[in-house]
C-alpha cells in the first residue's frame, strides 16, 4: 500500500471517533486527489499514434531522425508482440589503447507486455532479464536471480538499453549518413521501404587536424614491484589538462571514415525492421588519428505472433514459499534420534502419565 493511502486512511480513522468536524486537512485532500487521478500516459503512447512517412527518409531529415531514433517501447506499441535480435562489434584503436568488444541480444516480447532479454558478450558474460506477471527478474553472469515488483520502471531502462544499439550508433553517424531509396520489398509478409546506407570517407580531415594536436606524453606502467622500479610519478596538471582536452573534444574532432549498409522500414508503421551497418570514425586527436569501428545488425521477426514468456524456473524456485512440514519430528523419530511422542488421547480422556525419566 502506498504511503499516501496509509496517511489518508489513518487521517480518516482519527477524525471519525474523536471529532465532530467534517473538515479535512489540506494535505489529505491533495493526497486523495492524486490517488483518484488515473496514471499519466507515457509519451510513447502519443508518439505511437503519430503518422510517419517511411518513404521520405532520403529527403526528409526530420523524418529520418524520427524513425531511426525510435525507442523499443514505441516499436512494441506499433507492432505488438515480436522477436528482436541484434549483434554488434565495437573496436577502438588509440595507441597504446586497443578495445574490441562484441555482444548479441535476443528479446522476446508478448502481446501481454511480458518479455525476456538475453545479452551475451564475447567473453561469455551473460545478462538475463524477464518481466512476467508484473514481476521483474534479473540475473547477471553466474549470480542469483533478483526479483522485484519494479515500482520505478527499472525494467524499461534495461529493455531500452538492450534494444538501443542502432539508435546509439545512428547518433554518431547521423550528420554524414546518406540514404538512397531502393523501392519497396516484402519483409516477412509485410511491405517495407528499403534504403542503402553509405558514409563518406573524410579521414584526411582527421589526420590534418590531428597533426596540430601534440601527442600526449607516454606514462610508465606499473610493474607491481616485480622489477623493483621506482613508483610512478603523479600526473602533472599539464598532463591532466591534455588528457581531459582529448576526452572533451573527441566528438568535435571525429570525422567519418567510410561506411555502408541497408535499412528496412515498415511501410505501415514506420518501425525499423532490419538494419545492417558497418562504419568508421577517425578522430584527429593526435599525430596518428584514433579509429572507431562499428559493425551491427538488428532484425525483428515473428511480428504479431502469440508468444509466451515463461518466468525463470530457478527464480521461481528461489522465491516460492516452501510448505512447512506438519510433523517436523517424524524424520528424527524414523532415524531413531528422538523417542516418539505418546499418542494424544481421544477428546475428553486424560493423557497417559509420562514414563519416569531414567536415572
Amino acid at each position: 500500500m502506498s504511503a499516501f493511502r496509509v496517511v489518508a486512511g489513518l487521517s480518516v480513522l482519527a477524525l471519525v471517533p474523536f471529532s465532530s468536524c467534517s473538515c479535512q486537512r489540506k494535505e489529505n485532500i491533495e493526497a486523495k486527489e492524486r490517488l483518484s487521478k488515473p496514471a499519466e500516459a507515457s509519451p510513447l503512447d502519443k508518439m505511437s499514434r503519430e503518422t510517419l512517412k517511411p518513404g521520405d527518409l532520403a529527403t526528409d531529415e526530420d523524418m529520418r531522425h524520427r524513425i531511426n531514433r525510435m525507442r523499443f517501447g514505441e516499436m512494441q506499441r506499433r507492432l505488438g508482440s515480436m522477436k528482436y535480435h541484434s549483434s554488434g562489434r565495437l573496436s577502438f584503436a588509440r595507441a597504446p589503447l586497443n578495445v574490441d568488444s562484441r555482444e548479441t541480444t535476443d528479446i522476446l516480447y508478448s502481446d501481454r507486455g511480458d518479455f525476456s532479454v538475453t545479452t551475451t558478450t564475447a567473453d561469455g558474460s551473460r545478462q538475463e532479464l524477464a518481466y512476467v506477471n508484473e514481476i521483474f527478474f534479473l540475473k547477471n553472469k553466474n549470480g542469483k536471480w533478483r526479483t522485484s515488483r519494479d515500482p520505478t520502471g527499472e525494467r524499461i531502462a534495461y529493455l531500452e538499453d538492450a534494444a538501443g544499439i542502432w539508435r546509439s550508433f545512428y547518433k554518431l553517424f547521423r550528420h554524414t549518413l546518406e540514404l538512397t531509396p531502393r523501392g519497396e520489398q516484402a519483409y516477412q509478409g509485410r511491405n517495407a521501404y528499403v534504403y542503402t546506407l553509405s558514409v563518406p570517407d573524410e579521414s584526411k580531415k582527421a589526420r590534418a587536424e590531428g597533426a596540430k594536436v601534440p601527442a600526449p606524453k607516454a606514462r610508465p606502467l606499473a610493474d607491481g614491484g616485480v622489477l623493483g622500479n621506482e613508483p610512478i610519478p603523479e600526473e602533472t596538471a599539464e598532463e591532466r589538462d591534455t588528457r581531459m582536452d582529448r576526452l572533451r573534444k573527441w566528438r568535435d574532432r571525429a570525422h567519418p571514415a567510410g561506411g555502408k549498409g541497408e535499412l528496412w522500414v515498415d511501410g505501415e508503421t514506420g518501425v525499423p525492421l532490419k538494419v545492417q551497418f558497418t562504419g568508421d570514425l577517425a578522430v584527429g586527436d593526435g599525430p596518428e588519428p584514433s579509429v572507431l569501428h562499428v559493425e551491427l545488425t538488428t532484425a525483428l521477426s515473428e511480428i504479431g505472433k502469440p508468444h509466451a514468456v515463461e518466468p525463470p524456473q530457478e527464480a521461481v524456485d528461489e522465491i516460492t514459499r516452501k510448505k512447512w512440514p506438519t510433523k517436523p519430528r517424524k524424520f528424527l523419530e524414523e532415524k531413531g534420534l528422538v523417542a516418539p511422542l505418546p499418542d494424544e488421547p481421544p477428546e475428553g480422556e486424560a493423557a497417559p502419565a509420562a514414563p519416569p525419566a531414567e536415572q
